[in-house]
């Protein structure tokens, strides 16, 4: 294992080019660990420095007690990759993007990796009974929260649930219709599975560490691996009950996915786009460490429009898209309207 990650952090992670990847620059999360040119050992990001961020409640207490420890480090771990491989300059912009999709995610899926609704919100009863009676039983955050492939299973299996394009899963609650958005988001959304399938083929362990599956899923590698197995020759789409699914399994066993997914989202397609940002200042923290420039920002000024933003959480010039498309409709779905523990 020593001599295969050492000759794997020498080549680029996903072993294809694409055509679409060149017009995937500039989209924020386009860089991130699940980006087509990643390269290197994901378990590098998992540092010490990265602990005691975790552990600051200093000046970022609110951080702390709101969200669950490993849904904070999927996060950190997954800014701190973009922050560290972008080819431009990162600020408050891309900061606030982040702590904002991550003050999305409880009220969206509970903290739940293993969340699946529909837009009648049938599923969202099951999910949250199977995270947090089954999975985590007495536990509430700041603990680690977990999810499992067997609750995954469950949750596919019910029948009261409508399994279309616009059937939401996992932390930010995507679903399939992320692979019809026009242009570069809806090119990047399907371009990313068939990397972590190319990936998985050569590197499994790597591709489950980048996915981030083993900091919120309670499985032993074994029964993660044959999950990613299962997976492997499935079909992701938004026609079929299959496809879907299968976007669905992707979305969930692999929370980065899912992030990012959310991160080049347009804001009007989250129920919960008024839920308040969290961790702002840790990010910061991790921008300021974690740039080999010395955390340099710059401020982006905000687009001069009179349209309300459609780009995620104000408008960026990254994003290279700026109106809405039938991908992109509002979803209603997700738990945002249910209680879930002390989020």
């Amino acid at each position: 294992m020593t001599s295969m990650l050492k000759s794997f952090t020498e080549i680029s992670v996903f072993a294809i080019t694409l055509t679409a990847a060149t017009a995937h620059a500039g989209i924020l999360g386009a860089e991130g660990p699940l980006s087509p040119d990643a390269t290197g050992n994901w378990k590098e990001y998992r540092t010490n420095e990265e602990e005691a961020l975790l552990s600051d409640a200093g000046d970022d207490a609110s951080c702390v007690k709101r969200l669950p420890q490993n849904l904070r480090q999927l996060f950190f771990e997954h800014f701190r990759y973009y922050v560290d491989h972008s080819k431009e300059k990162i600020g408050e912009t891309e900061i606030a993007r982040f702590a904002k999709v991550l003050g999305m995610a409880p009220h969206e899926s509970g903290g739940a990796s293993a969340a699946v609704t529909d837009m009648k919100f049938k599923g969202s009863n099951e999910t949250l009974r199977h995270f947090y009676n089954t999975d985590n039983p007495g536990k509430m955050a700041p603990a680690p929260l977990y999810s499992s492939t067997n609750s995954l299973d469950e949750l596919l299996a019910l029948k009261n649930v409508k399994w279309d394009k616009q059937t939401n899963f996992g932390l930010l609650q995507m679903s399939a219709d992320r692979l019809a958005s026009a242009g570069a988001a809806g090119d990047l959304a399907a371009s990313m599975i068939v990397n972590l399938k190319t990936l998985y083929l050569s590197h499994p362990e790597e591709a489950i560490d980048r996915c981030g599956a083993s900091l919120m899923f309670k499985d032993s590698e074994s029964d993660l691996r044959q999950a990613f197995d299962e997976i492997q020759s499935c079909q992701p789409g938004y026609s079929t009950k299959e496809q879907v699914q299968c976007f669905g399994r992707w979305a969930t066993l692999c929370p980065n996915y899912n992030v990012t997914l959310a991160l080049i989202a347009p804001s009007a397609y989250f129920a919960t786009r008024q839920a308040a940002p969290l961790c702002a200042k840790t990010f910061r923290k991790i921008l300021k460490t974690g740039r080999a420039d010395g955390g340099k920002t710059t401020e982006k000024p905000a687009a001069k429009t009179t349209k309300p933003a459609v780009v995620p959480f104000g408008p960026s010039p990254r994003v290279p898209f700026a109106t809405p498309n039938a991908g992109d409709a509002k979803m209603p779905g997700g738990l945002a309207t249910v209680p879930f523990g002390n989020f």
